[in-house]
């Protein structure tokens, strides 16, 4: 377990291997690879809502107080400072390298590589609440005005308007290019790459807080009602519903295994079997869980609101060599099922494995 020492609303994994979190006291802190050792403490100044790390390796981040700051990539030195002017809502990396950044005051500052000089200024409208950036490099924003607009890669001419009709709360691009939108009125709409085509428009029932794209390519939504559903990739027939618990899901990440883990209001981070059929593995962070980040050792990060960030060991194999360590028998089928989950049949966990090993009674 890890301390940040107030609410962690982001977690991001740089290209070195650490993980940054940024908080509600201002700060980014970036934890040592092995999670041993004291923290890089970066003073943003707000608090850090959103961090994105750049093509170039250095980190940014977007906090209430309407800035964003660029910070070298060690974490010695001062940032480089960007005034979007109003709180920060979303961020995002163009291909081209430039970030984007989406405010509560409708505008949305496309800023050069290197930091310096003016930005471009995009007028989305309403408070724009999530970027992604598509396949052909335009960039896609979502806001409170009901509005997707998609910006021409150059920013010098008219976005093509798309009309989701309530507040975009999510956006996430498919597999096969199109753009998904998840809103307040509880529908994602799916829309054709070229704007001509048939929209689809997938009802999830409660306001979608989180879109993401699974391994297989199928589009998993969390919502407000503490619900997930995963749709088909032909879009046709019912989605698997998955039940976190109580209160919204307020983040969802793909695990390098190909399952789904899902972080909510309840405390509560599950890892779903591949399939979404069966129990999902269950671990508790205690609080509220705000962000969710895979590490590429595997492991999952989650950061809460108790201010602490908790480092999961959730690749089968790893886990059950540890858990066979640490129990010093083979695992009861209870255990493998509460631990390991239903993907993978029960096996004697410590066979060829170190422990002191013996049958469970």
């Amino acid at each position: 377990m890890l301390k940040h020492g107030a609410s962690v609303r982001r977690l991001a994994v740089l290209a070195d291997g650490r993980l940054a979190s940024g908080g509600d006291d201002g700060t980014i802190k970036l934890w040592p690879k092995g999670g041993a050792g004291e923290p890089v403490v970066l003073a943003h100044g707000g608090r850090v809502r959103l961090l994105a790390e750049l093509a170039d390796g250095r980190l940014a981040s977007g906090g209430d107080d309407g800035t964003i700051k660029l910070w070298p990539k060690e974490g010695e030195g001062e940032p480089v400072v960007l005034a979007h002017r109003a709180r920060v809502s979303s961020l995002a990396v163009l291909a081209d390298g430039r970030l984007g950044s989406g405010g509560d005051d409708g505008t949305i500052k496309l800023w050069p590589k290197a930091g310096t000089g003016e930005p471009v200024v995009l007028m989305h409208g309403g408070r724009v609440w999530s970027l992604a950036v598509l396949a052909d490099g335009r960039l896609a924003s979502g806001g409170d005005d009901g509005a997707i607009k998609l910006w021409p890669k150059e920013g010098s001419s008219e976005p093509m308007v798309l009309t989701h009709a309530t507040s975009v709360w999510s956006l996430a691009v498919l597999a096969d290019g199109r753009l998904a939108s998840g809103g307040e009125d509880g529908t994602i709409k799916l829309w054709p790459k070229e704007g001509t085509g048939e929209l689809v428009v997938l009802k999830h029932g409660a306001g979608v807080l989180w879109l993401v794209v699974l391994a297989d390519g199928r589009l998993a939504s969390g919502g407000s009602d503490g619900k997930i559903r995963l749709w088909p990739k032909e879009e046709t027939g019912e989605p698997m519903v998955l039940a976190h618990g109580w209160g919204g899901v307020w983040s969802l990440a793909v695990l390098a295994d190909g399952r789904l883990a899902s972080g909510g209001e309840d405390g509560k981070i599950k890892l779903w079997p591949t399939e979404g059929t069966g129990e999902p593995v269950v671990l508790a962070h205690g609080d509220w869980v705000l962000s969710l980040a895979v590490l590429p050792d595997g492991r999952l990060a989650s950061g809460g609101d108790d201010g602490t960030i908790k480092i999961w060991l959730v690749e089968e194999e790893k886990l059950i060599a540890a858990l066979c360590l640490r129990a010093g028998r083979n695992l009861t089928k209870a255990e493998w099922a509460r631990y390991i989950g239903s993907d993978t049949p029960w096996q004697p966990s410590c066979r060829g494995r170190p422990s002191n090993w013996r049958t469970p009674d």
